[in-house]
This record gives structure tokens, sequence and C-alpha cells, in this order.
């Protein structure tokens, strides 16, 4: 499973997002990518609004403001889904 944080520095929800997924990898198996959306336009422009975002497979999951008791439904959805 590949997961992608969008997220910006200096930001407290998404901090608190990534530790939430770091702890989440001791229980589900899942690679880790946390972008910088400040780091492009493009996708400065597509999620300054809504981050933290979280990207499943290259699939949305959950945008800003996220429940975290969904968001681990949601991994152990698709990781009993393998």
């Amino acid at each position: 499973m590949d997961v992608v944080l969008y997220a910006r520095s200096g930001c407290h929800l998404c901090d608190q997002v990534e530790l939430t997924l770091l702890d989440f990898r001791k229980r589900y198996c899942f690679s880790l990518d946390i972008v910088d959306i400040d780091q492009s336009m493009e996708l400065s422009d597509l999620y300054n609004e809504t981050i933290p975002v979280i990207c499943i497979n290259e699939k949305i999951v959950a945008k800003s403001p996220i429940n975290l008791v969904k968001l681990e439904k949601i991994f152990r959805s698709i990781e009993g889904s393998f």
C-alpha cells in the first residue's frame, strides 16, 4: 500500500496527521511519502485550502478536517483486501 501525505511546513494539522500515519505504520504495512505542496505551484494551487490530504494507492481518501477514526477504518479495509 502506498500512502502520500500532502502537507506544508508549519501546518499543525499536517504534523498531527503525519504522527498518526507514523503510528499506523506500526500496525499496517505501507510506504509513506510526505510531499510539501509549497515545492510545486501546481500542488499548492490544487491542495492549498484542503491540506492535509491523504492519498492511498493514488486515490484521495481524506482531506482536512481528517477524522482519525474513519481514517483507521479505511486502512483496515484496504489492508484486509490484500
